[in-house]
């Protein structure tokens, strides 16, 4: 990687062409990745780490802390949480190409993983709700929060397996900088087939939800249409249709992107498409900034939550500057007082003699005609002492 006055850093990948041959031949991207293109990418993934990382916090001090749905929401902000961290990582070895040490697709693989849990949590959000609005009596005595954390460790298991596949054995070549000679094109297939899979299944379960919210509002049920319990998961099926559809809008593009330009596909052999690939990670990192904004304005425990902490930042805030302000008044009272005491001072000093005849000096009576003086400063010395005969 080399840089060229701090404004573009050229990338220069080596690729082993194939596993029989030792031949090692440099593929040279032909396009060049700024250090403002970095910077940026760089700046959006760790904003979007830490706002996730805030709705995280915020989940676990909840007033509804107990709650097994929110267990699903964090399970959420941490699949955010690890989309920001392949967005900062991945742009620390672009700035760190020359002494990398490690795969270069490592934060691939947690992309991948974060992919995959992030969708099968939504499903198990969604087939939860399903569940409670459809039986939940029966539900409730079976399902628990401990329960529901055994599942969704399960998922995760799930996910870092597959996401890691590719660093344990599931890749072309090891060691090497190009992404279509390093994943081959049966991981990426098999990949993305199953990320549309529970997509679609997603899909099929928030029908059905829907169908059920409907009926649940023309018809009297056991769970009237105004309880607050069901008012919660009809919240929660918004949530879900615009996390489904956040993911669905990023998924297409990139999957079709792989499908067209893999080893084996008709575009294969288009310059330039390892890098196309960077373009990508900013369109993740924003959808998982406005998923953590839609998490923690549409749950009403972690909302609640956010608002109490905004509300006592901004008292501290009005604080600090009353405090400010109080101290500013106060050095300026200080300094008017002071200009007052000189102003007393020069008319002490200025004033003329108004007084004249039978005085005390220093505890002397002095009487007759001759009759002593004294101006005195306010500062109590006495400054003349002058003696006029009178006549």
């Amino acid at each position: 990687m080399t840089c060229r006055e701090n404004k573009t850093c050229e990338i220069i990948l080596s690729a082993t062409i194939g596993p029989a041959e030792n031949v090692t031949q440099s593929l040279n991207i032909s396009r060049t990745l700024t250090t403002i293109e970095i910077s940026l990418i760089l700046t959006l993934g760790m904003v979007t780490t830490l706002c996730n990382l805030i709705v995280l916090l915020a989940s676990k001090f909840a007033s509804g802390g107990q709650s097994p749905t929110l267990v699903f929401i964090r399970s959420l902000c941490v699949g955010d949480v690890l989309l920001g961290f392949y967005g900062i990582s991945k742009m620390l070895m672009f700035l760190n190409l020359d002494i990398l040490l490690i795969n270069f697709f490592l934060p691939e693989s947690f992309f991948f993983t974060a992919s995959i849990a992030s969708l099968l949590s939504l499903l198990a959000l969604n087939i939860d709700c399903s569940l409670k609005l459809s039986k939940p009596l029966q539900y409730l005595q079976h399902m628990d929060k401990k329960n529901i954390i055994t599942v969704m460790v399960l998922l995760w298991n799930v996910s870092f397996i597959i996401g890691f596949l590719p660093q344990i054995g599931w890749n072309d070549q090891d060691y090497i900088l190009s992404f279509f000679f390093y994943y081959p094109w049966h991981y990426l297939f098999f990949h993305g087939v199953l990320i549309f899979i529970i997509i679609v299944l997603n899909f099929v379960v928030i029908l059905f939800l829907r169908y059920k919210t409907t009926q649940i509002v023309t018809n009297n049920t056991f769970m009237g249409g105004r309880s607050q319990e069901f008012q919660k998961y009809r919240r929660l099926v918004v949530t879900t249709i615009i996390d489904l559809g956040l993911w669905f809008v990023c998924c297409v593009p990139f999957y079709t992107y792989l499908g067209l330009f893999c080893r084996v596909c008709p575009l294969a052999d288009l310059p330039g498409s390892d890098i196309n690939i960077v373009y990508f990670i900013p369109v993740f990192l924003i959808k998982s900034f406005v998923s953590a904004i839609v998490h923690g304005y549409r749950t009403a425990q972690i909302k609640s939550v956010i608002q109490t902490l905004s509300r006592g930042v901004s008292r501290m805030v009005n604080n600090s500057r009353k405090n400010r302000r109080r101290n500013g008044i106060s050095a300026i009272s200080n300094n008017s007082a002071r200009s007052s005491n000189q102003s007393d001072e020069d008319v002490a000093f200025n004033e003329p003699i108004t007084r004249i005849g039978s005085v005390y000096s220093n505890n002397t009576f002095i009487g007759g005609s001759q009759t002593t003086i004294m101006t005195v400063f306010s500062d109590g010395l006495v400054a003349t002492k002058d003696e006029i005969t009178v006549l």
